[in-house]
């Protein structure tokens, strides 16, 4: 009986590592959001004329896209995963 309920935890155990990883990552990538926003206020600040803050602009346009293909790549990680996940359990069946 003990090791059933030992066994029935261990996922339980499993997902509390998890969450804590996916929290240390959540935190990071809001800290990074929030430091390039926070040098994007002050490039904007610091603008003079047109051109600077169509500097600025840019700079801002080029980050936003990199996180933009970033993401896409970590999704089709995901995707790629789950497909072969599956292909897997239809092999086991």
């Amino acid at each position: 009986m003990f090791l059933a309920l030992l066994m029935s935890l261990q996922p339980a155990l499993a997902d509390e590592g998890d969450f804590a990883k996916k929290k240390a990552e959540i935190l990071s990538h809001l800290e990074e959001k929030i430091g390039k926003l926070n040098e994007h206020k002050s490039c904007i600040s610091a603008a003079a004329d047109r051109d600077a803050l169509r500097k600025c602009q840019e700079q801002m346009k080029e980050w936003r896209k990199g996180e933009r293909s970033e993401r896409l790549e970590k999704r089709k990680a995901r995707l790629e995963e789950r497909r072969k996940k599956l292909e897997e359990k239809k092999k086991a069946d």
